[in-house]
């Protein structure tokens, strides 16, 4: 299983409707996960969870 796959799983699932502090306490968490999403679209390369 693959970053890549896993990630698209989990968005074709869908998302919890929780509110997140983007600004505040959770920035670097929020950054963290749009990093991931963009690098998903962009990038041809993928990561193996085992690899992590």
């Amino acid at each position: 299983i693959s970053v890549n796959y896993l990630m698209a799983k989990l968005d074709e699932k869908g998302s919890e409707d929780f509110m997140i502090d983007m600004e505040g306490e959770f920035h670097e968490h929020w950054k963290v996960l749009v990093n991931t999403r963009l690098c998903m679209y962009e990038n041809n390369s993928d990561l193996l969870l085992k690899d992590l």
